[in-house]
C-alpha cells in the first residue's frame, strides 16, 4: 500500500520524506488536486549506490 500526499505537502517536506522512504522502504504517491502525479519510492538494496550509472548497469 502505498501513502499519498499533495505535491505541496511534499515540497515542504521533501528531505524528510526522501529519508522515510530510503530507510523504511514504503513508496509515497504524490498528488496534485487529487490526481496522482510521481511516486517516491526506495532504490534497490542490492545495486551499487555509488553511481547513478551503474545503479543502471543491466536494466537497459
Amino acid at each position: 500500500m502505498h501513502k499519498f500526499i499533495a505535491a505541496t505537502q511534499f515540497k515542504a517536506k521533501c528531505l524528510r520524506l526522501i529519508s522515510e522512504v530510503a530507510e523504511g522502504g514504503e513508496p509515497i504517491m504524490i498528488t496534485k488536486r487529487g490526481i496522482p502525479l510521481a511516486m517516491l519510492i526506495p532504490t534497490p538494496k542490492n545495486k551499487s549506490a555509488g553511481s547513478a550509472l551503474g545503479a543502471l548497469k543491466g536494466s537497459v
